[in-house]
């Protein structure tokens, strides 16, 4: 994702869909994504960051004079790794962090995995901001990422 920054206009170029870059996101298993919104919607889509084509600087200049909410450029900056056990403060969902994102704005946030229950109606992960992040054990699974990787599942997300 180094080369796609906020504000961009891209075009994924496997649906054609055109956009300005508003969100990035990593998840645990290495496949970065990005998060595409345009005029005519009012949500943003998400694609895998390599079936993004850059088509111009869109809007990039004119976020550069405005002051950033927060301190982050990146997602490396943030203050929690993937794999461990965390709980929202505020609700005490718990989850695993799976993802973090970036939005356009600075902010930071991650998406918990629960623990998978099949007598639950409800096994999505929920994204929250970093400062209702609180880590409860910081213990990681091991996951093997030899390379960087697209496609697959992409786990559904509610935000809150």
């Amino acid at each position: 994702m180094e080369n796609l920054e906020f504000g961009y206009k891209c075009k994924d170029i496997i649906t054609g869909f055109e956009g300005i870059l508003k969100t990035r996101a990593s998840f645990i298993t290495a496949c970065d994504r990005v998060e595409l919104v345009n005029n005519n919607e009012i949500e943003g889509r998400w694609f895998d960051a390599p079936t993004i084509k850059i088509l111009d600087e869109g809007i990039y200049k004119d976020l550069q004079e405005i002051k950033q909410c927060n301190l982050y450029n990146d997602i490396e900056e943030a203050l929690y790794e993937f794999g461990v056990l965390a709980k929202d403060v505020i609700t005490d969902y718990e989850g695993k962090i799976i993802t973090k994102s970036i939005g356009i704005s600075g902010d930071i946030s991650y998406g918990l995995s629960p623990k998978y229950a099949k007598e639950s109606h409800n096994n999505d992960g929920v994204m929250f901001d970093e400062g209702r992040i609180k880590v409860i054990d910081d213990k990681k699974d091991e996951i093997k990422t030899s390379e960087k990787r697209t496609g697959g599942v992409v786990p559904n997300f509610k935000f809150r």
